[in-house]
């Protein structure tokens, strides 16, 4: 099954040249993992792939909330 990676996080259109930036998967994943690592003790017991795993994972579930409410019929 492919990843819903969410579209663009901040896409930026500067004169002709679009940037797109990074995806909202890599956005939510990225303030997970800034979350995570305000524990120190994670990364004391935790190695690198197993941190990024979770963070991915959490993003991976907020974007499924995310499409359940836009989903949702009034």
């Amino acid at each position: 099954m492919p990843v819903d990676h969410g579209g663009q996080a901040f896409p930026v259109t500067i004169h002709s040249l679009h940037v797109k930036g990074m995806t909202l998967r890599e956005y939510y994943a990225g303030q997970a993992l800034a979350g995570v690592l305000a524990n120190p003790r994670i990364l004391e017991n935790t190695p690198a792939d197993e941190i990024a795993e979770v963070c991915f994972d959490a993003a991976d579930a907020m974007l499924a909330e995310r499409k359940k409410g836009t989903d949702a019929k009034p």
